[in-house]
């Protein structure tokens, strides 16, 4: 709740908090603002609630990834992605990237803390540190680069053919069918009783 609650509502609301003034949407003004070319200008109800109902989807649809993702191994999660159907490339970039890039970081650090070390007093020319910025980041896509050939080379000595394969196999049981369908059928009567609620 934290994680998503306390943050995700100020950052999505700031982007949509435009389209809650009557110069974007027009509607009723229920927080006037004064004139502005003889045009009274404030925020409006009709655009207050949709900038309401985004912030909620956003925040509910993060809510339910970041749960999935606290919840879920990362394994069973790539499993569970490829018997859905999902490209095999697209899982397999999906999984290196999510493993590889916590390393590449680790380099990044490595970098700065060695400058650190190596380096008498206070350091204040700008100049230099984008030099420092530049060369790491040139450094880094060499060693991305070397990193990305040893594994691919790694791969391939262990019987790579372009299939990942984990451990144990995943596949779809009657239960997940069941419950997939249960979960339909709970959006279809959310949003029919919604609807008709509206009407």
């Amino acid at each position: 709740m934290k994680r998503v609650w306390l943050f995700i509502p100020i950052f999505t609301g700031v982007i949509v908090l435009p389209a809650a003034f009557s110069f974007v949407t027009h509607g009723h003004i229920v927080v006037p603002l004064g004139s502005w070319f003889g045009h009274r200008v404030g925020l409006t109800s009709q655009g207050l609630h949709g900038a309401g109902l985004m912030v909620i989807r956003v925040a509910t649809s993060i809510s339910l990834v970041v749960l999935l993702t606290l919840t879920t191994p990362w394994t069973k999660l790539l499993a569970a992605l490829r018997s859905l159907a999902v490209p095999r490339m697209f899982v397999l970039v999906l999984g290196m990237a999510y493993r590889y890039l916590f390393h590449l970081l680790g380099s990044v650090t490595d970098m700065y803390t060695a400058r650190k070390a190596r380096t008498v007093g206070t350091e204040t020319d700008v100049a230099s540190g984008r030099a420092f910025v530049s060369a790491s980041a040139g450094a880094l896509f060499g060693k991305s680069q070397a990193l990305a050939d040893e594994v691919h080379m790694a791969m391939v000595a262990r019987g790579y053919t372009g299939e990942a394969r984990g451990l144990s196999r995943f596949r779809l049981r009657t239960v997940d069918g069941a419950w997939s369908v249960a979960c339909v059928l709970a959006a279809v009567l959310v949003i029919g009783g919604d609807r008709a609620l509206g009407r």
